[in-house]
């Protein structure tokens, strides 16, 4: 096993200036014999060299805010039935494949108080609830909201009086990537006004670009122009899913001369030492 340090936790308000690499693990990292977003991953993340856990929100029938990325937990239980359709209290009986139960995100927050957190808010019911819990624990800076839904991202944001970090909704990666093989990365430019001037004024509270390798399987993402780019707008960009040596020599081709730029993986520690051995 390689050898590397605990964890380290970067606020999403430090991402884009981050002198290391940044690496999240990506649902708890279960590439690493775990089970996906599960108690016993998100343990297990602590002792790996992460800057963050990357996790999703869905909820129950009576609004419980649940760490789960599928609509049901078919892919980690014997359990077919939707989430959205139980109440928590059936919910928190299921067992998972690794003997562990479904987490509410509260006892997340309070379970790991120094860990930071990127939330993808995978259903419009979860918005409310995830945002609630959110505050209600004092979490705003140790979070960062995600989402591939604009109308989702603009609601949250909306809901959190941009207090708390967000990432970009897919129509203004499309942008980002449209601006960037459009224009080169300017110079001398307040990256917040530039942002707002690209992207929209509702960017105040971005502070990441995450995005896939090949967009729609066509068009190329993690290019060194588009690092640029995304540096110039004061955003971090992370790569998402990078597991193989193949895409970390690829991608850590494209963000390695860029400060605040990183990988989400299902092998954070994997991830991590190809990407500090590289530099």
């Amino acid at each position: 096993m390689l050898e590397s340090p605990a964890a380290k936790p970067v606020l999403p308000a430090n991402w884009a200036t981050s002198s290391d690499p940044l690496v999240f693990a990506h649902r708890g990292g279960p590439g690493e014999n775990k089970v996906e977003n599960s108690l016993t991953a998100f343990k297990a993340a602590l002792a790996k060299p992460i800057s963050a856990i990357e996790t999703d929100i869905r909820v129950t029938s009576d609004g419980v805010p649940v760490v789960l990325h599928d609509p049901s937990f078919i892919r980690v239980s014997d359990e077919i039935r939707p989430l959205i359709t139980m109440s928590w209290k059936d919910a928190k009986a299921i067992t998972l494949k690794d003997g562990s139960h479904p987490m509410r995100f509260d006892e997340v927050l309070e379970e790991f108080p120094d860990m930071v957190f990127n939330l993808d808010a995978k259903s419009p019911q979860a918005v409310e609830p995830l945002i609630n819990t959110i505050l209600a624990a004092k979490a705003e800076k140790r979070v960062c909201l995600a989402t591939f839904s604009h109308r989702r991202m603009q609601q949250m944001r909306k809901l959190t009086g941009g207090e708390v970090a967000t990432s970009l909704s897919a129509p203004e990666v499309v942008k980002l990537l449209a601006w960037s093989y459009a224009t080169k990365h300017p110079l001398g430019v307040d990256p917040l006004k530039l942002r707002q001037k690209v992207l929209g004024k509702s960017t105040v509270a971005a502070v990441a670009a995450q995005v896939p390798d090949v967009f729609h399987g066509i068009f190329p993402v993690t290019t060194s122009r588009v690092a640029k780019n995304a540096e110039a707008l004061g955003l971090s960009m992370q790569v998402w899913t990078v597991n193989s040596s193949e895409q970390l020599e690829k991608v850590g081709k494209a963000i390695r001369n860029h400060s605040g730029d990183g990988v989400i993986s299902d092998f954070p520690r994997r991830a991590y030492h190809y990407l500090t051995q590289q530099q």
